[in-house]
C-alpha cells in the first residue's frame, strides 16, 4: 500500500485537531468542523485499510460516515452564519441518503448509483444552510470566502461523480473503479480541497474568534451598549465626524434605588435606561456607560434641537419603561447634560468634560431635568422647543 494514500487522511486529521484547538478557545462552530474532518479522516482510512467485514458492508459503512462528515460540515456553517441550524433536518436528510445508498449497494448492486447517491447528497448537505437562508447574503469579505468554500465542495462531490457515471463503463466494478483514473483524480482534486477549503474555514473562524473577543472587551455586559473603551474607539475611527452634541446622563438617587429594592432591580433600572438611548438614537449616533449609572451619547452632525429632542425622548421613554416593568411604586428619573462637540474643541472628549458640568448642574437644580451648556449655538430655539420646562442654560 502506497503511503501517499496516507495523505488525505493525514490532512484531514491535522485540521481536525486545529479546529479541536479552536474550539477550546470558544469557538462553537469549530466544534462541528472538528467532527467534520474526524469523520472525513475515518472515512478515507475505511477506504485504504484492508476489509474487515464484507466489502458490501465495509462499503456502506464508509459511506455512513462521510454522510455523518458532511452533516457536521451543515451544522458548522449554520452556526458561522449565525443561521437557525435546523438538526431534524439535516439527520432525516442525512437518513434518507443512507437509505437510497444501502438500496443501491444491497438491493441494485449499482456502483454509480451508489457513487451518485453519496457524492450528490453529500452536496445537498452541504448546501442545506444556503438553500435554508437564501435571502441571508454574505456580508463581509470572509463570509464570501466561506460561500466559495462550499461551492467548491460542492462541485467537487458532483463533477467528478457525474463524469464516472457518464463515461465508466455501464458494468465498472469496484476494483475496476478503485484503479480508474477517475479516483486518482478524485484523490487529487479532494487533497486540494482539503487544504485549501479547511485554511479558509480556520481563518474564518480565528477571524471571527478575535472579533468577537474584541467586541466583548468594548460592550458592556449588563447594558449591551459601549463601555468606555468602546466609546474611545468610535470616537478614533477613520472619518469619524469630530462635531455634533455630546449628552451625559445620569440617574437621579440610583444608590436609593439598589438600597432599597435590591441590585437585582438596579440593574433592571439601568438596563431601562439603555434601552431607552438605544431607541432614541439616530443613524450614526453611539452611546455607552461609563460606569455606574453614567451613559454618555454622541449625536454626530446634530444641532442643539437635535440633541434636546433626543434627550427628552430618552428621559421620557426611561421614567416610562421603569414603571411598567420593574416594582418600583415612585417614578425614577434621570438628569441630562449637553455640550456642543467641535465648537470649540477638536475631540469628543474634551467636550465630555463641558457635558459632565452641564449634567451636575442638572442636579444641583433639582434632578429631573436638561441642562445646556452655554456654548451651544441655538440654546434658545432648544429651550422653547423642550418638553421640560427645567430645560435650562448653564454657563
Amino acid at each position: 500500500m502506497e503511503l501517499n494514500a496516507f495523505l488525505l487522511p493525514t490532512t484531514l486529521a491535522t485540521f481536525s485537531l486545529a479546529f479541536a484547538i479552536v474550539w477550546r478557545y470558544g469557538s462553537k462552530p469549530a466544534l462541528w468542523w472538528m467532527i467534520a474532518y474526524a469523520a472525513q479522516c475515518a472515512a478515507y482510512l475505511g477506504e485504504i485499510v484492508p476489509t474487515v467485514f464484507h466489502r458490501t458492508i465495509d462499503t456502506m459503512l464508509v459511506d455512513a460516515v462521510f454522510v455523518l462528515g458532511f452533516v457536521g460540515f451543515g451544522q458548522a456553517t449554520a452556526l458561522f452564519f449565525r443561521w437557525p441550524r435546523r438538526p431534524w433536518l439535516n439527520l432525516g436528510l442525512a437518513a434518507a441518503i443512507c437509505a437510497l445508498d444501502a438500496w443501491q449497494i444491497f438491493a441494485v448492486d449499482s456502483l454509480k448509483g451508489e457513487i451518485l447517491t453519496v457524492d450528490w447528497g453529500l452536496a445537498l448537505l452541504a448546501l442545506v444552510p444556503f438553500l435554508a437562508n437564501l435571502r441571508a447574503a454574505p456580508a463581509t469579505p470572509v463570509d464570501r470566502a466561506m460561500v466559495a468554500a462550499s461551492v467548491l465542495t460542492v462541485l467537487n462531490c458532483t463533477v467528478i461523480s457525474s463524469m464516472f457515471a457518464l463515461f465508466g463503463a455501464a458494468d465498472a466494478s469496484f476494483d475496476t473503479y478503485m484503479s480508474s483514473g477517475y479516483v486518482a483524480w478524485s484523490y487529487t482534486v479532494s487533497t486540494f480541497l482539503n487544504v485549501l477549503v479547511p485554511l479558509v474555514q480556520l481563518t474564518a473562524v480565528a477571524l471571527r474568534a478575535i472579533a468577537d473577543h474584541r467586541d466583548a472587551s468594548e460592550i458592556d455586559l449588563l447594558t449591551g451598549l459601549l463601555n468606555r473603551r468602546g466609546f474611545e474607539r468610535a470616537c478614533a475611527r477613520p472619518g469619524q465626524p469630530q462635531r455634533g452634541f455630546a449628552l451625559a446622563c445620569d440617574i437621579d438617587h440610583f444608590k436609593a434605588v439598589n438600597d432599597g429594592f435590591g441590585h437585582a432591580v438596579g440593574d433592571g433600572v439601568l438596563v431601562a435606561l439603555a434601552g431607552a438611548v438605544r431607541a432614541s438614537l439616530p443613524e450614526g449616533a453611539f452611546a455607552a456607560r461609563f460606569g455606574g449609572e453614567e451613559f454618555v451619547v454622541f449625536l454626530p452632525g446634530a444641532d442643539v434641537d437635535a440633541a434636546v429632542f433626543h434627550a427628552n425622548a430618552m428621559l421620557s421613554a426611561f421614567t416610562a419603561e421603569v414603571a411598567r416593568a420593574l416594582p418600583i411604586p415612585h417614578p425614577v428619573t434621570a438628569s441630562l447634560g449637553i455640550a456642543a462637540v467641535g465648537a470649540l474643541r477638536s475631540t469628543v472628549h474634551a467636550d465630555l468634560q463641558r457635558a459632565d458640568r452641564a449634567l451636575y448642574a442638572a442636579k444641583q437644580a433639582g434632578r429631573d431635568r436638561i441642562s445646556v451648556d452655554s456654548g451651544a449655538q441655538g440654546v434658545e430655539a432648544a429651550r422653547a422647543a423642550g418638553e421640560r420646562p427645567a430645560l435650562r442654560i448653564v454657563a
